[in-house]
């Protein structure tokens, strides 16, 4: 986020300049006064009409931007927001245990109680809402597991298959038979339904 700002104050910088420097070359947008370009140059209080308004625009560009850099710097989900574990519409599958979905999510079950394969999808190791899922289903976060993929590789277990969004993870689990996935509660439509609900645990 200070990074984002030197660089906004940067720009901000340049485009004063780049103000100053046209209205030496067109003076005439300095309404009201007759000025010498080199004086708005070296005294912008003699034309305080064009510069009180580049200071305006200035102000209300940095004002937007420190609103930006609020909403960005925001957490991208709540302490103890629920997430919501999905599968399509048409599963048999009703509902889900705590204790099935991290033996899913392990891999130490791949098919279910019929025989059809599980499909256990994940979002990014640095998504906010994978750590979440992690700290709540494992008591680990997801960089914390690489010791145990590191041993089912040798036996040719591969970790659950990573999609980019919540999104991507909707419409893969919507048109998928033993798709399952996670999403936040409030991103739930009817393409999904719902086996379980979770509380993310607060950050730490």
């Amino acid at each position: 986020m200070h990074s984002l700002r030197i660089l906004f104050n940067i720009w901000a910088t340049h485009l004063r300049r780049d103000t100053v420097q046209r209205l030496t070359v067109r003076p005439e947008l300095v309404e009201g006064w007759a000025v010498n370009p080199i004086m708005v140059r070296q005294a912008h209080h003699l034309c305080p009409i064009g510069y009180e308004r580049l200071n305006l625009k200035l102000s209300r560009l940095k004002w937007v931007a420190n609103i930006c850099l609020m909403v960005l710097a925001l957490p991208a989900f709540a302490d103890h927001e629920a997430i919501a574990i999905v599968t399509m519409p048409s599963s048999p599958l009703q509902s889900v245990s705590i204790e099935t979905l991290k033996r899913v999510y392990l891999r130490k079950i791949l098919v279910d109680d019929k025989g059809k394969r599980w499909i256990p999808l994940n979002l990014p190791a640095f998504d906010d809402l994978r750590q979440g899922f992690s700290l709540a289903l494992f008591k680990k976060r997801p960089e914390d597991q690489e010791d145990y993929w590191n041993q089912q590789y040798f036996s040719g277990i591969n970790p659950p298959d990573v999609l980019a969004s919540e999104e991507a993870v909707l419409r893969f689990v919507a048109m998928t038979p033993g798709a399952i996935g996670y999403v936040r509660q409030r991103s739930v439509d009817k393409r999904v339904r719902v086996l379980k609900t979770i509380s993310i645990p607060g950050k730490h």
